[in-house]
């Protein structure tokens, strides 16, 4: 059983990584478009492993 505190600081991680990844993904997709594929490699790597802790955030609230 989670703690109400915990269940928040869960809520806000998966909040706030969510956004950290649409921002990298957007600036990969901006990065890419002006030929920087190195850059958008990282940001688009980065984006990813920001969502997939964010969507395992998400789950351990669904099922607390």
């Amino acid at each position: 059983m989670l703690t109400t505190h915990r269940l928040i600081q869960l809520h806000n991680l998966a909040d706030d990584l969510s956004a950290r990844a649409r921002v990298c993904l957007r600036g990969a997709a901006n990065l890419e478009r002006i030929g920087n594929a190195r850059g958008a490699q990282y940001q688009r790597a980065k984006g990813l492993r920001y969502q997939a802790i964010a969507e395992t955030a998400a789950h351990r609230l669904e099922a607390a």
